[in-house]
């Protein structure tokens, strides 16, 4: 890891440097195998306090840390501790990212989710079951797949939820539990077909 510190800089005991020189390894291997790093450390004084910005430049993204003290030596550790801070919590950011570039959800908002969606699905209106034609001796026969996990409903019910671009609704009847069809003829009125 390259590291510039510009600035009134002062000179650190052998100790300090050592201190330093540990802290600067841990944020390198913090980056580590994220492009070309390097830290530029500015200290400016202002009357008796010191203060050390330490910036790194990383995979497109910048951390910075700020701190203010009057011995330079603590200003620079704050800003380096700040610094590990904001690089931990892009490192997060990028292992919770999934495959497909969202965030993944934890277990339990997954599944909060995922009844909220069935809550959803169980008020919203049924889906019209697909047609799919069928050639048998020459007739052309459709053939209406009808599923179970609808709730079963009245026939003015499903005169209600109808789409209007629809001609037929397949429905399991509320009193019976027998499937029926609604029929919309070409004058708008419907016709019932019990089962």
């Amino acid at each position: 890891m390259q590291i510039l510190m510009t600035g009134k800089t002062q000179e650190f005991s052998a100790e300090q440097s050592k201190k330093l020189a540990a802290r600067f390894a841990k944020v390198s291997k913090l980056v580590d195998g994220r492009g070309e790093k390097g830290v530029h450390v500015v200290f400016a004084s202002q009357r008796h306090l010191t203060r050390a910005e330490a910036t790194l430049n990383y995979m497109g993204h910048s951390a910075v840390g700020h701190e203010t003290d009057a011995d330079p030596y603590k200003a620079l550790c704050g800003s380096l501790e700040k610094l590990e801070k904001q690089v931990v919590k892009l490192r997060t950011k990028w292992r919770d990212l999934g495959r497909n570039g969202h965030l993944a959800a934890p277990e339990p908002e997954a599944k909060a989710a995922k009844a909220t969606k069935k809550a959803a699905a169980k008020t919203a209106a049924p889906k019209l079951p697909v047609a799919e034609p069928v050639a048998e001796a020459g007739l052309e026969i459709r053939r209406v797949t009808v599923s179970n996990r609808r709730k079963p409903m009245t026939a003015e019910e499903a005169v209600l939820a109808i789409r209007p671009r629809d001609l037929y609704l397949a429905f399991r009847d509320a009193d019976s539990d027998k499937v029926n069809v609604l029929v919309r003829r070409p004058d708008g009125q419907f016709d019932l077909i019990e089962g």
